[in-house]
């Protein structure tokens, strides 16, 4: 029972390790998706053709927000095996999220 423990102990330290490093791609990323909905004033994403400028900023949130899950991943596996799993797990999410293959995907 004990070793059980310990491995749930761990879990949640690899998890929250993560969860940590992920938080400011997560609040960048969504104030910036706000402030351009905010400001383009018709609670829309905002179009291209009428504000560019706008657009750019809304890309530039969802970019911030797309690179939530490799930060994610590559933090969780630094927690577990230190430096050397940074690369492979921040690219294995990277590529199984832009390839929609994740678990939760329908």
């Amino acid at each position: 029972m004990n070793e059980l423990v310990q491995i749930l102990k761990n879990t949640r330290q690899h998890l929250m390790t993560g969860v940590s490093h992920m938080i400011p791609f997560v609040v960048s990323g969504g104030i910036l998706l706000a402030v351009s909905v905010m400001l383009y004033g018709k609670g829309a994403v905002p179009d291209a053709v009428a504000d560019p400028n706008l657009k750019k900023l809304f890309d530039i949130g969802v970019a911030g927000l797309t690179l939530m899950v490799p930060f994610l991943a590559a933090y969780i596996g630094y927690s577990i095996a230190e430096r050397s799993a940074l690369a492979p797990c921040a690219i294995g999410a990277w590529v199984g999220n832009s390839f929609g293959a994740g678990f939760l995907v329908h």
